[in-house]
């Protein structure tokens, strides 16, 4: 639970801390679990840390050690424990089924011709064979329920291939939301007020479920959040302005136009890029030079890191 609220999320990572970190060290009583006992144990206590996370949260707030002002949100790919190799869309999970029936045919066709004595390996190889065949069927089942999945993974059936560093990768989007800590009136880090864990690669459709997820963890409604281009589409703007809810992001490289009615204001930050204000107003920087803390806007960058207020 410290390593969630303190933003290390891996396993692995956790794993290091436990091994590195004073604080980790003094709440394991300087034991060392590896990842597969930690991954093993969260996995088996998932809906309990969910709770804890919440009570968690709870504390902060009625401690008022979290400033609800301001939000960020942001979203990583983790690799999924699983090969790339055994993801099929329907066509490949239909050939291998193909080749299954025909080599379990093959082996039981050994099995009964076999006058000597049976090896030891051919039932267990025929079991394995029948094993995978009725995998291979349950995941063409759940392709065809899956409306919009072009392919499933034989090991991992929640994971989807996604483009990571080492190429398409089995793996899982992991959304996180945050809000300063504060104590004595000075900002001393983050708290993680909301987390999901989804399928989809892309994080513009993740925004709105993030806020409504830290609004029910907090219950209080955060007037402005922070997040990067990857969360702007026109659907996302319009819903947040509707909440009332403020949203700075830089302009989606994916491109969206720039008269739609919720791109009211727009901010250039450093090098030239345009920051979205649903119902805020503008302020101009030349390209290349970084933004002062001056406010020529008003209201409009109140609460903004390098903005007024």
């Amino acid at each position: 639970m410290f390593g969630f609220v303190t933003g290390i999320h891996s396993s692995r990572k956790l794993e290091a801390a436990c091994r590195d970190q004073i604080p980790f060290l003094w709440l394991t009583g300087w034991q060392q679990p590896d990842h597969n006992t930690l991954w093993r144990f969260y996995k088996d206590h998932r809906q309990a840390m969910r709770g804890l996370l919440r009570r968690t949260v709870g504390t902060a707030m009625a401690m008022e050690l979290v400033d609800l002002a301001v939000r960020a949100v942001d979203g990583i790919r983790v690799t999924a424990n699983a090969s790339s190799k055994r993801s099929c869309d329907a066509q490949g999970l239909a050939k291998l089924l193909e080749r299954l029936d025909r080599a379990i045919a093959e082996l039981e066709d050994q099995n009964e011709g076999e006058t000597e004595r049976v090896p030891v390996h051919l039932p267990e190889e025929l079991a394995d064979k029948r094993t995978l065949r009725d995998r291979v069927r349950r995941a063409m089942d759940e392709l065809e329920d899956l409306k919009g999945r072009k392919n499933i993974n034989l090991t991992d059936r929640d994971a989807r291939l996604m483009k990571m560093k080492q190429g398409f990768l089995p793996a899982y989007n992991a959304q996180a939301m945050v809000s300063p800590v504060k104590t004595d009136q000075e900002t001393t880090g983050l708290l993680v007020t909301a987390v999901q864990v989804v399928d989809e690669p892309a994080d513009y459709a993740r925004l709105i479920p993030m806020l409504q997820e830290a609004e029910e963890m907090t219950r209080v409604r955060t007037p402005l959040t922070l997040a990067d281009a990857g969360y702007h589409s026109a659907a996302g703007l319009q819903e947040c302005a509707e909440r009332g809810q403020q949203v700075a992001m830089p302009e989606s490289p994916r491109g969206m136009a720039l008269d739609h009615p919720y791109h009211r204001g727009l901010y250039t930050a450093g090098y030239g890029r345009r920051w979205v204000f649903p119902g805020g107003g503008t302020a101009h920087r030349p390209a290349r030079t970084a933004p002062s803390r001056e406010n020529r806007t008003g209201t409009a960058l109140e609460g903004i890191p390098g903005g007024g207020g």
